[in-house]
């Protein structure tokens, strides 16, 4: 059902944060325009600023499922959720077209921060679109084939 699964730590980096919220705009504008990103709740605007990147497919295309959220100060979820000093969460984006923005993000979210970590069960080529914008509008310099295996389950 695709399911990608980051951990991070509770604050991400103010700065590093305002980059990554640039990078998601302009992965978003660079989305076919078939791809309808909405907010949370998959209807609404995206939230995409210096608190938090949250969005969902479009509820009244039924293109919605579950909605990503990264937060640069982690409020969202009960202490449960953490572990080894990292939160850990998960979206489940069940293959839906406003996943390609959910690898897409994640990538970033892990190419800018190294601590952050982003597993999925998805196979190559369900990431390999989302990749693809990641890399097209994000400079990622040389360390982008040793990225896209990141992600990937160990069989």
């Amino acid at each position: 059902m695709l399911t990608h699964y980051f951990s991070r730590p509770p604050v991400l980096h103010r700065a590093k944060f305002s980059a990554f919220v640039v990078d998601v705009r302009n992965m978003m504008a660079a989305l076919p325009p078939e791809i309808v990103i909405k907010g949370r709740d998959g209807f609404g605007e995206p939230e995409v600023d210096s608190g938090a990147v949250a969005f969902n497919g479009d509820a009244a295309q039924r293109t919605d499922h579950e909605s990503l959220i990264i937060e640069q100060t982690y409020t969202l979820r009960p202490p449960s959720r953490m572990r080894d000093g990292a939160f850990h969460d998960f979206c489940k984006a069940a293959g839906k077209p406003y996943d390609v923005l959910v690898v897409a993000t994640l990538y970033t979210l892990i190419h800018r921060f190294p601590q952050c970590s982003f597993t999925t069960d998805a196979g190559e080529d369900e990431l390999r679109d989302g990749f693809d914008l990641f890399t097209r509008v994000v400079k990622t310099g040389d360390d982008a084939d040793a990225l896209f295996v990141r992600p990937l389950r160990k069989s």
